[in-house]
């Protein structure tokens, strides 16, 4: 009794969602491989919604998430959103990119952005190089035609992170960030933005 009296961890969404007042979009199952070590996070398989071996439950779970999100970007004139996580390795990269291709597979517009400049995954992701993207984009060393990878899956482009730039937090906090979302969100329907783990460190903020 007196283990159950001071638990308190959240049990499931409904508690979830009363304790921070905020709705919930959805849930997702656990899927594909687990990481072995911490050492071997960089190795990690990260499946995405049109591999084989997904499950049928996990695909749903992301269309239902997908016609939440679009319930609420609804009364937005940008849709533009950020997805995170608290700590690295929650799996915010994986979801960033299923929501992305839910997203295309519904006859939207999407881009997928890897804001997280410090660990880059979205390129592994799709098979991109790396060698363009948002921080050269930012920088102006390339422009930000050459930085989008176009028709990556129907519906769907990619901005990879670009090389590990000295100053992540300062380019994403910059006037020139502002500037290329404004730009890109009158040429797409719904842009997702990958962002580092809130935890560790501001480039999310």
């Amino acid at each position: 009794f007196l283990i159950d009296f001071f638990d308190n961890t959240i049990k499931n969404t409904d508690q979830l969602s009363q304790q921070f007042k905020k709705p919930i979009l959805g849930e997702i199952q656990q899927f594909g491989e687990k990481k072995k070590s911490k050492k071997n996070a960089d190795s990690d398989v990260h499946s995405k919604l049109t591999d084989e071996n997904i499950p049928f439950s996990v695909i749903e779970s992301y269309k239902s998430i997908r016609t939440n999100i679009m319930f609420s970007l609804s009364t937005t004139d940008n849709r533009i959103f950020a997805v995170s996580s608290p700590d690295a390795g929650d799996g915010k990269s994986t979801t960033s990119a299923n929501i992305a291709i839910a997203l295309s597979q519904g006859d939207s517009k999407v881009l997928l952005i890897d804001a997280d400049m410090r660990k880059a995954v979205q390129h592994r992701i799709f098979g991109l190089t790396n060698k363009k993207g948002l921080s050269t984009a930012i920088s102006k060393q390339h422009s930000l035609e050459d930085c989008i990878r176009k028709n990556v899956m129907k519906n769907l482009d990619v901005m990879p992170a670009g090389p590990i730039p000295p100053n992540p937090s300062e380019l994403l906090a910059s006037d020139q960030m502002t500037k290329i979302l404004n730009e890109l969100s009158s040429q797409y329907s719904v842009i997702v933005i990958d962002t580092p783990p809130v935890n560790i460190v501001t480039d999310t903020m």
